[in-house]
């Protein structure tokens, strides 16, 4: 039979505790070199994950049942927009809009920090 301290025991429960990621995004930048074309650059860059309760999740849609092009919401981009934090100390969060438009490797980088957090241990 479950009890609270079962579910506990279980981690039925999400931490509240960010995880720091570092990476090296790759990307161009336009405003260096050639203004047409750009040059290719990398930064080192770190963030936050934490898990996300299904609240977070639903917090992350705000209401939105659609994307703006019409299509049912991306589970993988709604992942990163849940559990990503920006800012010294993780209190920035991505709308599902904003990740929707983010550049492809950040978005890899994010996505796939995401899925580590998340990854069953042991």
């Amino acid at each position: 039979m479950l009890d609270l301290t079962n579910l506990e025991k279980k981690g039925a429960f999400i931490s509240p505790e960010l995880v720091k990621k570092t990476a090296v995004w790759k990307h161009v930048d336009k405003e260096a070199g050639d203004p047409k074309k750009g040059f290719i650059i990398e930064d080192e860059i770190s963030f936050w994950v934490k898990q996300a309760s299904w609240l977070e999740f639903k917090e992350a849609i705000d209401g939105i049942k659609l994307d703006e092009r019409g299509k049912p919401l991306n589970n993988e981009a709604l992942s990163v927009a849940a559990c990503v934090r920006l800012g010294e100390d993780g209190t920035q969060r991505l709308t599902y809009e904003k990740v929707s438009k983010l550049e492809t490797q950040l978005y890899y980088i994010f996505r796939n920090a995401v899925f580590e957090v998340y990854a069953p241990k042991g």
